[in-house]
């Protein structure tokens, strides 16, 4: 059961009793996936979190999120959110030049690969 804000973030859709996701964690990845389903498994969208490198432990997982994100709907629809963010925390100067570069590449290679381009 999800629980906090009432709609999924970046998609804009509500969250429904039953709904379930499937996340994609990969140790080193930039990135982690979260695809969301209504309890019929009809398509919510895809939420792609862009964070430093996933780090395993043994009780727990590990990473910064760098607060740019790629959404897809669930018409295939995909685009990039909160580019503002990552900006914010480089003038804020909680990132370096290097790591909002690094951070938007890995936006774009995921958005180039949710479109199969």
């Amino acid at each position: 059961r999800f629980k906090g804000r009432t709609q999924y973030d970046g998609l804009g859709m509500e969250k429904r009793e039953g709904d379930y996701a499937i996340s994609e964690i990969q140790e080193g990845r930039w990135h982690y996936q979260h695809t969301y389903f209504r309890n019929d498994g009809t398509l919510i969208g895809k939420y792609i979190n862009i964070n430093t490198p996933v780090e395993f432990y043994p009780d727990h997982i590990r990473y910064v999120d760098l607060e740019i994100d790629v959404v897809q709907m669930p018409d295939g629809e995909v685009h990039v959110t909160d580019e503002v963010d990552l900006e914010e925390r480089f003038k804020a100067g909680f990132l370096s030049r290097e790591l909002v570069e690094k951070a938007r590449k890995a936006a774009l290679q995921r958005v180039e690969t949710l479109r199969g381009e």
